[in-house]
């Protein structure tokens, strides 16, 4: 019998990204990212799920809220605390009284979470949610999430994909510091689960309410978004794979509803839910297991403690603790100028929960922890034309495929003006796009807004600007017929710069005829001379420390189960979602838009088949 939505709609993230070849830095790409509107994003909902127009619709704190700088001292936080104080372990918390008991408790009503406990709850163990978000309010940040091969994709005639492809791909990209058996789990059941996680939804509903990214479908509500030009999305670059198979929920249908769904599913499976308690430490037992968790009720602020077998920890990430982002991403602070600070991340309640509680009980922490955007310096969404520094000029490759890298090279040059420079044929170039969340989404609201930039920005006075706030899609161009008029609209009247960016040009133009990157490798077939007027510039910032998300933490086994310094499982603790690590490996990379949540989708159920499969073996 076909399953229809009768449960609560809420508001999802949106409004919060612009869109555009403007946009600059980590900042402008992780807040058009995919826990936030992305590029060509639908309108924000309400929360009945009627889209809201303008800026009315946003999403309440304490989920969203506006990026907040660090303080630029290193040692220091901006309350004065010595950073790596989180590492202490605080005294037990011995007089909580016992408020429950199951086979599991999972942490976290996110996407990994909440899909492990479905899975646990499904095969038939007692488990117990506990989420920090009251139920009234509960909100999910997010939209897309990726997918291998999931049913509706098939569907809409995109090609399978072979899982083993993907997994070696993925490799490839994060330079085989990836868990290999996560991400194997990941590509070959990506499909499976995410049919499972969405099978809540009605035909219909799937239909009209889900877009499939840089993949037209024909039936999504709104086509300002879901049609475009996508006949030149690039899935193949210098030997790394893209794939387009994210799916979109910026319509009718949201990430909240079919977490809710899910969650449903798990309590009609005879799952518990708590709701508005954090977690505040872990249970141990005098070997060291783990054997249930002391919460904080975010009302009366009293304790309770919960009793299991196991717990999951499936907190997200710790950007909004600034004394564990200065700690754990030492790298990040190293290529910061001396007057920059690391901003904290716009998932303003995330506070490390899920990596500080299992430190605290022996688990290891990953060397290098990836993040959303702090370590790529773009200035712009737009690769296709070339980018220039103060001087005049060429930086980089600028259409290096991994494009969450691409900015990388840039935090060690000087934080100045840097110019994007294209032609007239950018009109027809500005489609050739890897699909994924460095890159703009060439819908139809973003093409026209390109199309209105290409006809009156000549014309202009200074800076033309033309988009569709409704979607999120912003383009900001200068335009003139001459390359010394180019500059001069944007106020610079530097000579010698002028000069060398000329020169720049010429030699760039000179290498697109020979068809070799002699100075940065751009591969060939993305290589077009800027040699037809009128001519464009957007002018951009490197801006490095501004995410969205961190995405790691803790290192695990293939199975999730937490390791200790020695490698070896720490009985009955499993960490999945955001504070796991090792699933990108260096840094976020993506071989489709919307892994982050893709990942976590289908790790949290894997999760929830290695917990249950261990309840059975009697190995916890």
């Amino acid at each position: 019998m076909e399953k229809t939505l009768n449960r609560r709609s809420f508001i999802v993230g949106a409004a919060m990204g612009v869109a555009g070849i403007a946009a600059s830095g980590a900042t402008a790409r992780a807040l058009a990212s995919e826990s936030a509107a992305t590029d060509g994003a639908a309108p924000a909902q309400d929360a009945s799920g009627d889209s809201a127009e303008g800026d009315d619709a946003s999403v309440p704190p304490p989920i969203m809220a506006e990026p907040k700088y660090a303080s630029t001292d290193p040692e220091y936080t901006s309350d004065g605390v010595k950073v790596g104080t989180w590492r202490t372990k605080p005294d037990p918390i011995t007089d909580a009284p016992v408020a429950g008991e199951a086979d599991v408790i999972v942490v976290g009503h996110g996407y990994a979470g909440t899909t492990a406990f479905r899975e646990i709850c499904e095969e038939g163990h007692s488990a117990i949610m506990i989420e920090k978000q009251l139920e009234d309010s509960f909100i999910a940040v997010g939209n897309e999430n990726a997918s291998v091969n999931g049913s509706y994709m098939l569907e809409v005639g995109l090609p399978k994909i072979d899982p083993i492809e993907y997994y070696n791909n993925w490799m490839l990209m994060s330079g085989y510091t990836a868990n290999p058996d996560l991400i194997m789990k990941f590509a070959q059941n990506s499909g499976a689960t995410t049919d499972w996680y969405l099978d809540s939804l009605t035909k219909e509903q799937i239909e009209t309410g889900v877009s499939v990214k840089f993949h037209g479908t024909g039936k999504f509500a709104t086509a300002a978004v879901d049609q475009g030009s996508y006949d030149n999305i690039i899935t193949e670059l210098a030997g790394f794979k893209f794939y387009p198979t994210a799916y979109g929920f910026y319509g009718s249908t949201t990430q909240t509803q079919i977490l809710t769904n899910n969650l449903q599913e798990a309590v009609d499976a005879g799952g518990k839910v708590v709701w508005g308690r954090s977690a505040e430490q872990l249970v141990q037992d005098d070997s060291g297991a783990v054997t249930g968790v002391i919460v904080q009720n975010v009302d009366t602020g009293e304790y309770e403690q919960y009793n299991a077998r196991a717990v999951v920890m499936a907190t997200g990430g710790f950007g909004g603790n600034e004394d564990m982002v200065k700690d754990l991403l030492p790298d990040v602070q190293a290529l910061l100028t001396d007057d920059e600070a690391i901003s904290l991340c716009v998932i303003a309640n995330r506070d490390g929960a899920g990596v500080r509680l299992p430190y605290w009980a022996g688990a290891k922490l990953e060397p290098q922890i990836a993040t959303m955007g702090m370590r790529d310096g773009s200035p712009s969404q737009q690769p296709q034309g070339i980018w220039l520094d103060s001087t005049g000029n060429r930086v980089c490759n600028e259409f290096y495929p991994v494009r969450e890298y691409c900015g990388y090279p840039l935090g060690f040059k000087p934080r100045e003006n840097y110019y994007c420079i294209y032609d007239a044929n950018f009109a027809t170039l500005c489609d050739h796009l890897i699909p994924g969340h460095s890159s703009v989404n060439p819908c139809q609201a973003y093409m026209d807004a390109v199309a209105d930039v290409m006809a009156n920005a000549p014309d202009a006075d200074g800076l033309y600007t033309a988009g569709d706030q409704r979607y999120q899609v912003s383009v900001s161009m200068y335009g003139a017929q001459t390359i010394d008029e180019l500059f001069a609209k944007a106020g610079v009247t530097d000579a010698t710069v002028i000069k060398n960016a000329k020169a720049s040009i010429e030699h760039y133009n000179e290498m697109c005829a020979n068809g070799r990157d002699e100075d940065y490798g751009r591969d060939p077939s993305v290589m077009w001379a800027l040699d037809t007027p009128p001519y464009y510039m957007s002018v951009g910032t490197i801006s490095l420390g501004s995410a969205l998300v961190t995405m790691g933490g803790i290192v695990t086994d293939g199975d999730q189960r937490a390791l200790d310094d020695n490698y070896k499982p720490i009985p009955g603790l499993y960490v999945s979602g955001n504070c796991c690590g090792r699933r990108f490996g260096r840094d976020y990379v993506t071989p489709t838009s919307g892994v982050s949540l893709g990942i976590a989708i289908a790790l949290g159920r894997e999760c929830g088949k290695s917990v249950s499969a261990d309840l059975d073996a009697e190995k916890i």
